[in-house]
């Protein structure tokens, strides 16, 4: 399943790649942009998360400013000796990127960046853990579920290209894709990380990045080149 994945990430980053090549190759007249843009990333809503993209092109370069904040509160669902059960999230993060714009139209922009970013998570879960109990005055430990807290400390770093489409002259649909590495240090009882699997809130390990971008942009000025 992991080696599907990576096959899957790595064939669309060259597709996202080539596509960007290939509108560079093919753009026949370049504008500078002066503008501000607002962006929503909506598959972090899957992940319990909202991220939104302040962004100021000014000529090739551009800022980008992306906070994220998460939330969760559900039941917990029946877990095994070594599983989990996440009932509680809570977090937010901020990232900043530097974007290198390739090529510029009125309507597509084609660029590379890159970017860091921290997120600080407060979790709460439900695992099972070795409890201690008095029985005829003697201590003795079971193996009961117990309510955990804790909180992960996440820093990342990426590198991303991607192509964004202008439609109506305010709507942005911004495909992207990229790699990039998170780092997690956990602060969890038992110095146990129950969420450091790939798709984990604790992982720690190279990132495999695909997403789009929704939202909309106001122009300040404009030239053409």
């Amino acid at each position: 399943m992991k080696r599907a994945f990576t096959i899957f990430m790595l064939l669309s980053l060259a597709f996202v790649a080539s596509a960007q090549f290939d509108f560079v190759e093919r753009t026949p007249a370049q504008v500078t942009r002066n503008e501000w843009n607002l962006t929503f990333v909506p598959q972090y809503v899957f992940f319990n998360g909202l991220r939104f993209d302040l962004e100021h092109v000014n000529a090739r370069r551009a800022w980008v400013i992306s906070p994220r904040f998460y939330y969760l509160k559900r039941q917990a669902h029946p877990i095994t000796y070594s599983d989990a059960s996440l009932t509680k999230l809570t977090g937010t993060g901020l990232s900043v990127y530097r974007k290198f714009i390739k090529s510029s139209t009125e309507k597509y922009l084609g660029y590379w960046a890159i970017g860091m970013g921290l997120s600080y998570l407060r979790l709460g879960y439900e695992e099972y853990t070795w409890v201690a109990k008095k029985l005829y005055d003697q201590t003795v430990y079971d193996y009961e579920i117990a309510d955990r807290q804790g909180a992960l400390l996440r820093m990342e770093v990426e590198a991303t290209m991607g192509i964004e489409h202008k439609l109506w002259n305010f709507f942005i649909i911004e495909p992207y894709a990229g790699v990039g590495y998170r780092y997690t240090i956990p602060f969890l009882p038992d110095d146990t990380n129950p969420f450091d699997n790939v798709f984990g809130y604790g992982y720690s390990g190279p990132l495999f990045i695909l997403g789009v971008k929704l939202g909309s942009g106001k122009s300040l000025s404009q030239s053409q080149f």
